[in-house]
């Protein structure tokens, strides 16, 4: 057996991810089991499109109370660290 010689390593990102509260939209089917269980792109739609709608108000609000933009891109924080 060779020793060893030497040891490489690789900087990771590490980043915080703020907790989620999952709002309940009784018409959005989030099921994984069910949606893995869709047989149509009709039926991936149906359960699905509530969603799509409801993202431009959810957006809306997120804006209204300041908490979408509240932390600054990823980018821009590693950046600070060098």
């Amino acid at each position: 057996m060779q020793p060893l010689t030497h040891v490489v390593t690789e900087w990771l990102p590490r980043v915080e991810v703020l907790p989620v509260v999952a709002r309940k939209l009784p018409e959005v089917e989030v099921a994984m089991e069910r949606l893995a269980e869709l047989a149509t792109p009709t039926e991936a739609e149906t359960a699905l499109l509530p969603l799509v709608k409801a993202y431009p108000a959810w957006f809306a609000s997120q804006l209204a109370c300041g908490s979408a933009g509240r932390r600054p891109p990823t980018r821009w924080r590693r950046s600070r660290r060098r």
